[in-house]
């Protein structure tokens, strides 16, 4: 079973209605039309789904999904030895059963649940996206990456740095500050997570190894420690079993590390616990795992061509191999040819897994009737090969306990068989035990009605999926954001209509978009090829200038950018950038080209100006007029001016005439 499938489920729990498929004729591809089939992360889908011809849908909810691993393994259901406890579809969680340790987080008081009563909220007013139930004990995620646990905690195994038992959620595992956990593993004594930066962390008991810190320290841990892991080496999961634990890799590739005394580590090794990560699994040749489940002495993977394997204790033949030999390497799981494993799940003494037709098979120890079906049961029972459970259908999702077994639905229903008096099938009655499927009690429930509408509830946060409830004539809208971190690549969505009536359909449709790249800033252009990733104006710059073609007044010079004038000159080339007119100045006496007579001399006048051309004349005509003033001023008058004596005039005796 994929985490999409299973994150996909959680909109679905705790409501006890009709389920119908939807047929390739009322709902295909070509229905569906977003406004364009290659995005970038970062960028926003539009999509139209065309539901004109199909009457009652009041609501419809839409998931974009990318076929392969996640690195987070969503659980919605999850067993303990005599209680149960589930995620509802409000993202509060519930349980039921036996409350001896307060493992059911209720607040106290001890008491035995027939049927599911009293949900739980977080403290931080989060919703829970996944529940993890083992032994006594009760874990909890929020969608804020916190994990609360409850019940029994004398190892330290909550990771709050106390042994406190708690009642209800009440203090967060004490990871590092800034850090969120994306999945968890919960066991019996210990706990191990996966943070949001790749890293796993470990805590409780440690006599064997189990928390993977190194065989210098082997007391219980009451707060997380780091476990190493090889490097480049990307962690998709974790388990965790009695004294050991394991992690599933991107690769495919499973590492196991702890108690060994069964061969629970299987890497055919010498049995000896391992204190830290060292070795593989020995999974068979060119297959590798896509899923894995660790129970109390053995585990369980699918592989990529889903078929199972199995390791560890088989005392009660709990691996499927028809044995009840100890295998220290997986062994396959003796199915009928042809069959297809879609999820499994490794209990205490016995193991079940769900096939491709939605069926469940299981085997092993079938003390107060675990294993499911007709025939004898008793404390030494044992089913050493796969035997289907008569009236398992639809099943998407199984869990398995000491005492009891249940399975998840396609839409949403739980049913459960097993040790009945304790509450922990949640029927609401006692005592009797059960080897078929019965379908939880709902009537003390009042969120989740037996029939009528479905809830919508609220839709755990993701950036890949959403809920429409107006719908124009017949046409759904609906959009997202793709987030940066996206996985690129084709991705798929799937539709979850909610039906007048209570009747949920739910379809399919493959390979709608494809993301290509990451676009931060949401230009169209993805960062690889952006030239400015942070800058949604700017996509290129051709002259690698530092400047964007859109800004740049010359995408082609690398040596300009501005032309303040718009003369066509760069403003680092331009003598006068503020000025149209002018662009150089040649002998650079501050003069433009265009202006100046004598462009290459810095030391003439320019003659251009009247008043510099005709300055000489007028210094000349102002000189003469000076000196005809002076001489105007300086001439006597005529009366005292004394009589001319003409030689003609004078007797001359000597004169001849």
């Amino acid at each position: 079973m994929s985490a999409r499938h299973l994150a996909v489920l959680i909109s679905l729990l705790f409501v006890s209605i009709p389920f119908s498929h939807v047929s390739a004729d009322e709902v295909e591809s070509n229905d569906l039309i977003c406004d364009s089939e290659v995005v970038n992360a970062g960028q926003e889908i539009e999509c139209t789904l065309d539901l004109s011809t199909m009457q009652g849908v009041s609501a419809l909810r839409f998931e974009y999904f990318q076929e392969g691993r996640e690195i987070e393994d969503i659980s919605v259901l999850s067993l303990g030895t005599s209680h149960s406890c589930s995620i509802l579809d409000n993202g509060s969680a519930i349980c039921w059963g036996r409350d001896n340790e307060e493992q059911l987080g209720d607040g106290g008081g001890n008491s035995y649940h027939q049927r599911p009563e009293a949900s739980i909220i977080s403290p931080d007013d989060s919703t829970f996206q996944a529940i993890y139930a083992a032994n006594y004990r009760t874990c909890a995620l929020t969608s804020s990456g916190s994990l609360y646990c409850w019940g029994d905690n004398t190892e330290g195994q909550a990771g709050d740095g106390t042994t406190n038992r708690y009642s209800n959620p009440v203090m967060p595992a004490d990871i590092p500050q800034n850090r969120t956990i994306v999945t968890a593993g919960v066991g019996w004594r210990h706990t191990c997570a996966i943070l949001d930066d790749g890293s796993l962390m470990c805590w409780g008991k440690d006599s064997s190894g189990a928390l993977g810190n190194g065989q210098d320290e082997t007391s219980s841990q009451y707060s997380p420690v780091n476990v190493e892991l090889p490097a480049n080496r990307n962690l998709v999961d974790v388990g965790v079993g009695y004294d050991n634990t394991c992690v599933l890799f991107d690769d495919g590739g499973i590492m196991c590390w702890g108690k060994d005394n069964e061969g629970q580590n299987g890497d055919g090794g010498s049995n000896l616990p391992t204190s830290s990560p060292g070795s593989n699994v020995a999974l068979p040749e060119e297959r590798s795992a896509v899923s894995l489940s660790v129970g109390a002495q053995h585990s369980c993977a699918v592989l990529d061509n889903a078929s199972l394997v199995c390791w560890g204790w088989n005392g009660y033949g709990t691996i499927g191999d028809n044995t009840t030999t100890n295998a220290h390497v997986p062994v396959f799981v003796e199915f009928p040819n042809g069959a297809k494993v879609v999820d499994v799940d490794a209990g205490i003494h016995h193991t079940c897994a769900v096939l491709e037709n939605q069926t469940v098979n299981c085997w092993g120890r079938n003390w107060m009737r675990t294993v499911g079906g007709e025939g004898p049961y008793s404390k030494n029972t044992k089913i050493l090969l796969p035997r289907h459970v008569e009236g398992t259908s639809s099943v998407v999702k199984v869990e398995t306990s000491e005492r009891h077994t249940c399975t998840l639905a396609e839409n949403g229903t739980i049913s459960c068989w097993g040790q009945g008096d304790q509450g922990a099938l949640g029927v609401g009655t006692c005592c009797g035990d059960y080897s078929y499927p019965v379908q939880l009690d709902w009537s003390t429930l009042p969120f989740a009605p037996l029939s009528g509408p479905a809830p919508l509830g609220e839709w755990v946060s993701s950036p890949m999926r959403g809920q429409v409830e107006s719908p124009i004539q017949g046409k759904w809208n609906f959009s997202v954001s793709v987030p940066e971190s996206a996985q690129l690549g084709n991705y798929s969505v799937e539709i979850t209509m909610l039906k007048i009536g209570g009747i949920r359909t739910t379809v399919v449709l493959e390979n709608v978009i494809e993301i290509i790249g990451v676009d931060s800033d949401r230009d169209g252009i993805i960062d690889a090829e952006d030239a400015f990733p942070s800058d949604s104006t700017e996509t290129s710059d051709i002259d690698s200038d530092g400047v964007g073609d859109n800004s740049d007044a010359f995408p082609d010079d690398p040596t300009e950018t501005l032309d303040s004038d718009s003369d066509g000159v760069g403003d680092n080339s331009d003598a006068f950038p503020n000025n149209a007119g002018e662009t150089t100045d040649s002998d650079g006496d501050g003069v433009g080209d265009n202006t100046d007579a004598y462009p290459y001399d810095a030391t003439r006048i320019n003659p251009s100006s009247p008043l510099v051309m005709y300055a000489p004349v007028g210094g000349l005509i102002a000189l003469l007029l000076i000196v005809i003033a002076l001489r105007m001023v300086t001439r006597r008058p005529v009366e005292d001016k004394p009589q001319k004596k003409s030689r003609w005039n004078m007797k001359n005796p000597d004169r001849k005439f």
